[in-house]
């Protein structure tokens, strides 16, 4: 019996200490910068208000796991970091910051807020990952389809595809949590400049 409980006494111990070996996992997030520019004005735009869908993407996009590719057709996911919301929700919060900064609408709303909304941006998050393009170089990469519906006609007034490769600062996750941030920021700055084009 007594020898029975020193082996329990045991597999406890090294349990816990095996435990307390286990990397812990860091969160990262998209930083909802201002995008560098000043008010931007649309006289079709100026006095209507724009509601912003979440992007849309296939389920691996859809995670908080955080992607990498040493292959164009493989990904993979780092093993001890997260994003502290999925790609799809962190772009929509930052695309909302950055066109109500940007003065171009009137109002820029969440999909889920419950007022009217003139137009509705709708896109597609297709690639969304850190790349590695040798052993010394990575990028990066966000792809985003885009569609600006006007709400009353059901219409589709314009669309337009982005896709955005910036350069990592080091081959791990954390170079590549950059890369992505500073890919986001251009995305964000270049969707608003392509609405204000758009009339």
């Amino acid at each position: 019996m007594r020898y029975f409980i020193f082996i329990l006494s045991s597999l406890l111990l090294s349990g816990c200490a095996f435990k307390n070996n286990t990397p812990a996992i860091d969160t990262y997030t998209l930083i909802n910068n201002k995008v560098g520019m000043m008010e931007i004005k649309n006289k079709k735009f100026s006095d209507k208000t724009l509601k912003v869908e979440k992007p849309t993407s296939r389920r691996d996009v859809q995670s908080t796991r955080i992607l990498y590719a040493k292959k164009s057709y493989e990904r993979d996911a780092y093993a001890y970091g997260r994003w502290s919301d999925t790609p799809n929700v962190m772009l929509q919060n930052n695309f909302v910051y950055a066109l109500g900064e940007s003065k171009l609408f009137k109002t820029v709303l969440l999909k889920r807020s419950s007022a009217e909304a003139d137009y509705i941006l709708e896109s597609n998050l297709d690639e969304f990952y850190h790349a590695f393009v040798t052993p010394e170089s990575s990028v990066g990469i966000i792809t985003l389809d885009v569609h600006l519906i006007e709400r009353q006609k059901k219409k589709v007034i314009a669309s337009k595809r982005f896709s955005f490769a910036k350069d990592a600062g080091s081959q791990d996750i954390k170079g590549g949590v950059e890369a992505l941030n500073n890919a986001s920021t251009v995305l964000t700055r270049e969707l608003i400049v392509w609405l204000k084009s758009l009339f």
